[in-house]
């Protein structure tokens, strides 16, 4: 894993572009990026509205996303880490599936 980026929803966009979830529904690695997340920064349960999954621009560019409301709304906090395949392989399998078909 790289170095935790602290942002805003507003500002993920900016530095990432337009991802997309890596699996075959959004959320479906939501506890697998919470756990790579809380490796790195005590993080408490989950409360209301917030959300966490592993989003991906590319097979290169593979992110652990977590934000305390929707991507969609304006200037909530947020965080990301850009992770590796040995981080979470069952993601990148999910990627390699979604970019082929």
């Amino acid at each position: 894993m790289k170095n935790l980026i602290n942002t805003t929803t507003d500002q993920i966009i900016r530095d990432l572009g337009i991802i997309d979830h890596a699996g075959d529904y959004a959320g479906r690695f939501q506890s697998e990026a919470f756990d790579l997340l809380n490796q790195l920064i005590d993080m408490s349960e989950f409360v209301e509205n917030e959300w966490s999954d592993i989003m991906y621009k590319d097979i290169d560019h593979v992110y652990a996303v977590f934000a305390e409301d929707a991507l969609t709304c304006s200037n909530a906090n947020a965080m990301y880490v850009q992770i590796e395949e040995s981080d979470c392989p069952e993601a990148f399998k999910s990627i390699r599936f979604n970019l082929n078909n």
